[in-house]
């Protein structure tokens, strides 16, 4: 089992470097182009929804951890920020978009679940089988 850990600024604008980072995660594993464009997905999804910290802006920063096993990639994206967000939006559509996204994350990949860590900080973790 190998393990790829970095953080990345809460700007949305840094999204798009998590999504081709962990897209070439996946292709290195030997995932076929439909499953990294889903992997893809989800990681943007995922990004969008921990990054967001409603009225309070974006969290200053968050770590993307990738667990790569013979079986299955693992992504963890876990909050930095000191804020209790949950149920915070930013505006009238956060909670509809956030919606839509755990519905995009659960039906692209395997296994998703939003949990919090021990400091009380917001983490999704997601799974892709072979």
């Amino acid at each position: 089992m190998e393990e790829i850990k970095f953080e990345v600024p809460g700007k949305p604008e840094y999204i798009r470097m998590v999504r081709l980072s962990i897209g070439s995660i996946a292709s290195v594993m030997g995932f076929d182009l439909d499953k990294t464009d889903d992997i893809k997905i989800a990681v943007e999804e995922a990004c969008k929804t921990i990054s967001c910290h409603g009225y309070e802006g974006y969290s200053d920063k968050y770590e993307v951890k990738c667990t790569i096993s013979d079986e299955n990639l693992t992504i963890d994206v876990t909050d930095f920020c000191n804020l209790d967000i949950f149920g915070v939006s930013n505006c009238e559509n956060c909670h509809k978009e956030n919606a839509i996204g755990f519905y995009l994350m659960k039906s692209l990949m395997d296994d998703v679940s939003l949990d919090k860590t021990e400091a009380g900080q917001k983490k999704i973790k997601m799974v892709k089988n072979k």
